[in-house]
């Protein structure tokens, strides 16, 4: 048993360790508070570094090809997969009535013809627009509305075509010679490409005959349509879509910087004068000279999980907005299905900036762009930077990587151009 002075003892040294313990405690919470004062205080940076910065824009885009639709009126009988590559003597149908396909194209011909000559080409926007709102504004069961767009919408393939090339047509329809099979070799479709046995109601509006009309206008009725309202067939058709290219047509706010774009601008103006091409047949032009074409920059664009490299031909501007034309003739397979879709292109390409936040850039009293940086000495020194573009989506904007000492400026010094890489910026 211990004794009294055991006890004393043992009561005294337990005192001693709850006080040093409530001393250890409280100089900890100090240092805590004077660590959590000096964060608090002390300035936010980033480290800039170098980087290639790529603009991208989310656009709606429309997918252009040129497309031969043969319509019998009749059931036929498929001989090919769906999808097929076909040459010119390929047998793509039978137990069908060829003159039947004739019928029906001299019948597009003649509304053509009688209804749909322009003088100025660009007026054909305007019927189709009539046509397609009388057609889904019926107030009753009456289907004329709806037959005479579906003929309004078949005569734009023949656009720009005139008096003479139309009789002449007619004249070749009418001498082809009545079969129950049919090749390309029996019709007059000048291109091979991949077989489809149904159509989508797009391919005579959508066709890239008439790219050279491709206008922001154009562009927002095509991609307002609703495809359910389209003559569309699963039956009694056949289509032939060229595979050797596809084009990718979009638009974009005037104001938007592109790469090269001037650069494709100057290259189309010296096809059409030195190369002596008309302006609707500029792209089918560089679609037979591949030594032309490979001179035109490269653009990239994404489509779901896939990236395409396109050939940028052609930037269009209007009032407002200007149109992007992209020509792809690389892995055109996965694309000869697509009509419109979400695309993902890369517009412009910035080597060796800084990414930084907007909000960390602002204007001394010279009116110049500025940032704060702590250089190595922990010092915070002030310097003025050139923007060379905007990542509008991120909030960001880019500089080049050197910077003018304000701060050696300010003390009348000489100002010098300093490398700024690895410095800490100031985030304001």
């Amino acid at each position: 048993m211990k004794n009294n002075n055991e006890y004393v003892k043992g009561r005294y040294l337990k005192r001693v360790k709850r006080r040093n313990a409530v001393k250890v405690m409280l100089v900890l919470l100090f240092f805590l508070l004077a660590v959590a004062a000096v964060i608090l205080t002390k300035e936010k940076t980033m480290i800039l570094e170098a980087e290639t910065f790529i603009v991208k824009r989310d656009v709606q885009a429309l997918f252009m090809r040129k497309e031969a639709v043969m319509y019998f009126g009749h059931e036929i009988i498929g001989v090919e997969l769906e999808g097929a590559k076909v040459a010119r003597d390929t047998v793509l149908a039978k137990q069908l009535d060829i003159l039947k396909y004739a019928e029906n194209e001299k019948a597009i011909i003649d509304a053509k013809l009688s209804s749909y000559m322009y003088a100025d080409s660009s007026a054909f926007l305007a019927d189709m627009k009539t046509a397609y709102s009388d057609s889904t504004n019926l107030k009753s069961g009456d289907e004329e509305a709806v037959k005479k767009r579906n003929m309004m919408f078949a005569t734009v393939k023949y656009l720009f075509y005139g008096e003479a090339e139309l009789q002449a047509l007619k004249e070749r329809l009418n001498n082809i010679e009545a079969s129950s099979e049919i090749t390309l070799r029996k019709v007059p479709i000048d291109f091979t490409g991949q077989l489809f046995y149904s159509t989508d109601g797009f391919e005579e509006i959508a066709s890239a005959d008439i790219l050279s009309l491709a206008s922001p206008e154009y562009l927002d009725f095509i991609m307002g349509l609703n495809s359910e309202k389209l003559n569309k067939h699963s039956t009694m058709t056949l289509k032939i879509a060229d595979n050797s290219c596809v084009y990718v047509v979009f638009s974009l706010p005037l104001e938007t910087k592109v790469d090269y774009e001037s650069t494709v601008m100057d290259y189309k103006g010296n096809v059409i004068t030195k190369q002596n091409v008309a302006s609707k047949d500029y792209y089918s032009f560089l679609q037979k000279r591949a030594d032309i074409l490979t001179q035109y920059p490269q653009m990239k664009f994404q489509l779901g999980e896939d990236t395409y490299l396109s050939r940028l031909v052609d930037v269009k501007e209007y009032q407002e907005q200007k149109v992007i034309v992209l020509m792809v003739t690389h892995d055109v397979d996965k694309l000869m299905t697509q009509r419109r879709a979400v695309i993902r292109a890369e517009i412009e390409q910035y080597r060796n900036v800084f990414a930084i936040p907007a909000t960390s850039v602002y204007k001394d009293e010279t009116g110049r762009d500025c940032i704060d940086i702590i250089d190595k000495g922990k010092m915070r020194r002030t310097y003025a930077v050139h923007i060379r573009g905007y990542d509008e989506a991120g909030g960001r904007v880019l500089i080049d990587t050197k910077g003018v000492d304000v701060t050696t400026e300010q003390k009348g010094e000489e100002p010098n151009s300093v490398e700024l890489k690895d410095s800490a910026l100031v985030l304001r």
